[in-house]
């Protein structure tokens, strides 16, 4: 509790009631762990905090404390994301680390380990609920290549691919290098509806769905969909077939690559090259670390908040379980 206190009182000042009530606060903090375990983010409001978390006593030059949107406007929920990889003696290494954070507005933000903002972009018209991220094997198929991140909203979820996202942090770096201020392209995404279920809390793409028995045996219905697991109220756990339609973007390369199948090949046939020595999970590992080349900086249309969003796409139930008023609030994948 005392920790929870001092990260407290310098990601968001010391006034009374911080002190007298760390842990309500704490609570209701968003707060997200680097992959590296050296460091914290937080949110609450508008401000966004970077901590360090070593077991040293923290001060003020080991926090980076930022607005990162305006009034009304909210952080409601955050997640960090990095691409590692391995050399022979199976050291881990991060590369374009960066924070993605969902907004009460339904934006996404890209922010630097430094708290610099990378990339604003609105996604849907409701509240960010959660993120979730999932890397390569930790889908339905052992063997899927495919890497991607999920935003659930009350109403839908949106999945991006992490292609594209590394992409565009590595584009942004770049140009902040170079002193530019040039505008970044829009990131293209997948967005489902799913209007038909109770409020989510929280979701995740789990890849491309196996083929069923009838459809192996038979060789009808061979074309895969995708499965969303999905939580929530009424009902608190439910699992959606759904068809992926790549939106047309600025990113038309990238956009290629944030299908499932393609990413899939991709990353199978890499890690087959790659892993020739370590084996093919070490060189499954190494290509999520591969260099995306990305597109020059372009000149999109400037973002309005009354810009038309996509429409969601239609879903299929797969299975669902109702609990009566009990409601799901996390998801979490297990690693392989």
């Amino acid at each position: 509790m005392a920790l929870q206190a001092s990260c407290l009182a310098l990601a968001f000042g010391s006034d009374d009631e911080r002190a007298h009530h760390p842990e309500t606060l704490w609570n209701a903090a968003a707060s997200s762990l680097h992959p590296s375990r050296n460091l914290v983010a937080l949110a609450l409001g508008q401000q966004l905090a970077i901590l360090a978390a070593q077991d040293v006593e923290l001060d003020q030059h080991s926090t980076v404390s930022i607005s990162a949107c305006s009034v009304p406007e909210q952080i409601t929920t955050l997640c960090w994301l990095a691409y590692a990889s391995c050399n022979a003696e199976e050291e881990v290494h991060l590369q374009d680390v960066c924070l993605l954070l969902g907004t009460s507005l339904g934006y996404l933000q890209l922010h630097a380990e430094d708290g610099q903002l990378l990339h604003r972009q609105r996604l849907h018209t409701t509240s960010a609920q959660a993120i979730s991220v999932r890397v390569a094997g930790m889908g339905l198929k052992p063997d899927d290549g495919s890497e991607d991140v999920s935003i659930t909203f009350s109403d839908s979820i949106v999945r991006l691919s992490s292609l594209s996202i590394r992409s565009l942090v590595r584009q942004q770096l770049q140009i902040r290098r170079w002193d530019d201020d040039s505008p970044s392209s829009p990131l293209s995404y997948n967005i489902w509806d799913l209007r038909r279920a109770g409020p989510r809390s929280a979701g995740v793409c789990a890849g491309l769905k196996p083929h069923s028995l009838y459809a192996t045996l038979t060789g009808r219905d061979a074309h895969q969909k995708l499965l969303l697991l999905t939580a929530g109220r009424d009902p608190a756990l439910a699992a959606y077939e759904a068809e992926e339609v790549l939106q047309r973007g600025s990113l038309a390369f990238v956009s290629s690559l944030a299908s499932s199948v393609a990413s899939g090949v991709f990353g199978v046939a890499k890690a087959a090259a790659w892993g020739r020595q370590a084996g093919f999970r070490a060189g499954l590992r190494n290509w999520v670390a591969a260099k995306v080349i990305a597109e020059q900086p372009g000149s999109p249309k400037a973002a309005k908040d009354d810009e038309k969003l996509p429409k969601g796409e239609s879903v299929t139930l797969f299975r669902s379980l109702k609990d009566g008023p009990r409601a799901v609030d996390r998801l979490l994948l297990a690693p392989r």
